[in-house]
């Protein structure tokens, strides 16, 4: 009875092993979901953490449309927006806002960047982009992706974490840490693919 107990776990292990995908399909098939994608909405929640500890939530709804326009429009606090639009992107805090032309301004472009690559699912370019190694996990229910930073920089990230869940490969967690040590996470939930979002979201003011 004891060899048969044997036997049976080693082909379950060897089934395991030889079921288990490689990072590289883990990626493409996030890729290749995501680019299946033309609009996705969701709610969020988006916590800062700065370098003393001191911790601020926030949340609000998420829109996104492919291939280059997403907008966070918060509800807590109310009025805060970040929108990209194409190579346009607006922030809205505390009632001050700013217009960008990434094109222009790195700073804002490779924060843009990371939030748009990491909902579309390219996260072999963020990786790049962030000259960044990366290890790629099967949990189970989700993939995870850490990216880390092969040196520091004037702009990107020391860490990037990305966790898509496996049924559909949609994004559901993102944080970004600053090699300042500031840390924004994001998650998602109430997550739909949908035909059509209204484009007045996406609607950038003028100078």
């Amino acid at each position: 009875m004891k060899k048969i107990i044997v036997a049976v776990l080693s082909l379950f292990v060897a089934f395991q092993g030889l079921s288990a995908a490689s990072p590289d399909e883990i990626l493409n098939r996030i890729e290749k979901a995501n680019s299946a994608q033309s609009c996705v909405t969701s709610s969020f929640r988006h916590t800062k953490v700065l370098a003393t500890k001191a911790k601020k939530t926030m949340e609000g709804s998420q829109y996104y449309v492919s291939p280059d326009k997403l907008a966070m429009v918060y509800s807590n606090p109310a009025g805060d927006r970040f929108t990209i639009n194409g190579n346009r992107v607006y922030m809205n805090r505390a009632g001050k806002s700013q217009v960008y032309d990434i094109t222009k301004v790195p700073m804002v472009k490779r924060l843009s960047s990371s939030i748009l690559d990491a909902v579309c699912g390219k996260v072999r370019k963020l990786a790049g982009d962030n000259n960044a190694d990366m290890k790629v996990m099967d949990s189970g229910s989700s993939y995870i992706i850490t990216m880390t930073a092969r040196q520091e920089a004037s702009t990107g990230y020391a860490r990037t974490t990305l966790e898509y869940r496996k049924s559909d490969c949609i994004l559901v967690k993102l944080e970004l840490e600053e090699f300042t040590h500031v840390v924004n996470s994001f998650s998602f939930d109430g997550i739909s693919t949908t035909s059509s979002i209204d484009k007045a979201v996406f609607e950038i003011p003028a100078r």
